[in-house]
């Protein structure tokens, strides 16, 4: 057969073979259908209020949401601290949302404008695992609800490690910090490195004092809900304030002003120890800088309180659907892939703790970060979510009144017998001017 032949009985069998695929394709199904193809999603637009100061991961969630769902538009809105542009003014004026990112610090002032839904419904009818959080997670959420309800989850966790600057340890010859210390061992690695040196003063601990009121190691509460009292002018509130003045007692480590840590830890380098926000965030350069400068550092576990159990309470932004979105079922699955290993392993890359256990997350936790490399990450996922405490919508104003009260004890201002009761004094005026609106 010469090769014209075998080219036409090639063109031959390939069109037979096209004809009785196209007539196997046109054949009604057993019950003498045509087959029905799966109707595409049809297009939608969610609204998402970014109420937190995480600009950029507004930016990568609209990004990733719709690469993920290509029929969804994800719509960003931008609330801020200006009077207009609050999520209550723009409530005010008319603007509706699908899904709402804050702050922990505004849960309950958003609960009282009602933007929060039940998440259990969409749990139940998405098949949501729950059991894929960190342990203490569904608790505390659970606790964030009135009656079983649960208005919003969390997205990353505010993890707390103890950081060090090894070139002042490596200066003065004290070993460096541990994990599984206790406040009592870091304030006497606070006495051994608090010293003026060739001019310098050098510091030896500091923190940043709203970020440990809110973490609350000893899970006390601020108002008794069931008396609408402060509750902070109290025997453990007492000995946990005088256990953070005490080491702005140390001479020379006198406190330098509120939120002052940072500050002297990345840029001064003169503080040995801190502890506060998690310093390691793409979206937060301070620390790269830092080393960039020439900071040296590591760190260990968040120190416990000696012969106590730490409680400390979650501290996570928060994502909730709006109770008048028309696509509730569409913005929980945008809301549950944000939650997804895909996701949450992305967010560990850049820093952030994730909500989730999954052990991949953990292992590539701050890989975009080069300056995270051979440091004692596991310290941060050593620091547990506790039995949450009650709180309520008073608990913000409450948490902000604490806090000054141990910055007028940390600074010597008033002795600490004085300024919890006054704490509380200032809480039940407050609580009382509420109730009269």
């Amino acid at each position: 057969m010469n090769s014209k032949k075998i080219l036409l009985l090639a063109v031959t069998v390939s069109l037979i073979a096209t004809a009785c695929g196209q007539r196997e394709s046109a054949q009604p199904n057993v019950d003498g259908e045509q087959p029905k193809k799966e109707a595409a999603p049809q297009p939608i637009t969610l609204s998402f209020l970014n109420s937190h100061q995480d600009v950029p991961w507004a930016a990568m969630a609209k990004q990733l949401t719709e690469k993920k769902f290509p029929h969804i538009t994800l719509n960003v809105v931008q609330a801020t601290t200006k009077k207009e542009e609050t999520l209550a003014a723009l409530l005010t004026a008319g603007q509706q949302f699908d899904l709402i990112y804050a702050p922990l610090g505004e849960l309950y002032t958003n609960k009282e404008l009602r933007v929060y839904t039940d998440l259990n419904p969409l749990m139940k009818k998405h098949g949501f695992d729950t059991t894929r959080f960190v342990p203490g997670v569904m608790e505390t959420l659970k606790s964030y609800g009135d009656n079983g309800d649960i208005p919003v989850f969390p997205f990353v966790l505010n993890n707390h490690a103890l950081f060090y600057n090894k070139a002042l340890f490596d200066k003065f010859a004290v070993p460096y910090p541990k994990d599984g210390m206790n406040w009592d061992d870091v304030y006497e690695i606070a006495k051994k490195m608090t010293r003026h040196t060739d001019g310098i003063q050098y510091k030896g601990f500091n923190f940043n004092e709203l970020n440990i009121v809110y973490k609350n190691q000893l899970g006390q509460t601020f108002v008794d809900y069931k008396t609408l009292k402060g509750s902070v002018n109290t025997d453990p509130w007492k000995r946990w304030m005088d256990l953070h003045a005490s080491f702005f007692n140390i001479p020379g480590n006198e406190s330098a002003g509120a939120y002052s840590e940072q500050n002297q830890f990345l840029k001064e380098q003169i503080l040995a120890m801190r502890t506060g926000p998690n310093l390691f965030n793409l979206n937060n350069t301070t620390l790269e800088a830092a080393v960039q400068s020439g900071l040296d550092f590591d760190l260990v576990t968040y120190p416990t309180i000696k012969g106590t159990p730490s409680n400390n309470q979650m501290n996570s932004p928060i994502l909730g659907i709006a109770p008048t979105s028309k696509q509730q079922d569409a913005a929980f699955q945008v809301l549950a892939y944000w939650l997804s290993d895909e996701v949450q392993t992305l967010r560990a890359k850049a820093g952030y703790i994730p909500v989730v256990k999954n052990e991949d997350a953990k292992k590539v936790y701050a890989g975009d970060l080069t300056y995270a490399k051979g440091k004692n990450l596991e310290a941060l996922f050593k620091d547990s979510v506790g039995t949450p405490v009650t709180a309520g919508k008073y608990d913000g104003k409450a948490r902000a009144i604490a806090n000054e009260a141990l910055r007028a004890i940390m600074t010597g201002k008033k002795d600490t017998n004085t300024a919890l009761r006054e704490a509380d004094e200032e809480i039940n005026k407050y609580i009382e001017a509420e109730l009269k609106k």
